[in-house]
Order: structure tokens, then C-alpha cells, then sequence
């Protein structure tokens, strides 16, 4: 793995523990060296226990970034997969999601700049 791609997997994982997320292992034989793995972690705690886990999954999900986001949006159109309240949540990803704005898209991708074309749409380039 290159340290990009390290830095990248750390900060999925750490977004998952902030949001509680790991309480949607299963505990099974082949989920212990992950569950063991996350108490190897316990300085990344939970910081939002006080909202329902579908609320905490939508909002894990917006953080990640725009991928993150469509892949919770073709989660929420199959309703008969997950419970109401995970169901419900992800339903509002459809429809009220923050938008992308430049300043955003270059924060989260400092080695590339966005352009922004007059259709709106934003195009990532390289900045080699």
C-alpha cells in the first residue's frame, strides 16, 4: 500500500469508530480478529452515542465523501435489506445531501485542482 492509500484507510476506519459503526459486526469466528482489533483501538471512542445508529450511519457515510454517499443511496433503494430506521436514514441521502462546493472538493484533494465548468459540473486535474 502506498501512504496515500494508508492515510486513506485509516481515515475510513476512524470515521467508522467515531460514528459507533463497528457495532454492526457480527460476532462470529470470522469477525474476532477485527472486534479485537478495535479494542486495540480504544483511544477512537464513539462521539455521537446519542444518535440511533441509522442516523449515525447516514452521517459517517456524508463524511466519507461523494462515493461513500451513492454507495448509501443504492443502499436505500432496497428497502427489504435493512430495517426501518437504518432504511429511513438512508433514504435521506437522496434527496438532502449537502452539495459539493470547489472549496470543499479542494481541501479534501489538495494535490489536484478543480475546475469548475458553466454547466456546474467540477472537473479534478492533476497538478503534476
Amino acid at each position: 500500500m502506498t501512504p496515500s492509500e494508508i492515510k486513506r484507510l485509516y481515515h475510513i476506519v476512524k470515521v467508522q469508530l467515531e460514528y459507533g459503526l463497528d457495532e454492526l459486526m457480527p460476532t462470529h469466528q470470522l469477525t474476532k480478529a477485527p472486534l479485537l482489533a478495535r479494542r486495540s483501538l480504544f483511544w477512537m471512542k464513539n462521539q455521537h452515542p446519542d444518535k440511533p445508529l441509522g442516523e449515525r450511519l447516514r452521517l459517517a457515510l456524508q463524511e466519507l465523501g461523494p462515493v461513500w454517499i451513492k454507495f448509501g443511496q443504492m443502499m436505500s433503494t432496497r428497502r427489504d435489506l435493512f430495517p426501518p430506521h437504518i432504511a429511513d436514514q438512508l433514504a435521506l441521502l437522496q434527496d438532502q445531501v449537502h452539495r459539493l462546493t470547489v472549496s470543499w472538493l479542494k481541501r479534501k484533494w489538495r494535490r489536484r485542482s478543480v475546475v469548475q465548468l458553466k454547466t456546474g459540473l467540477m472537473i479534478l486535474t492533476s497538478s503534476h
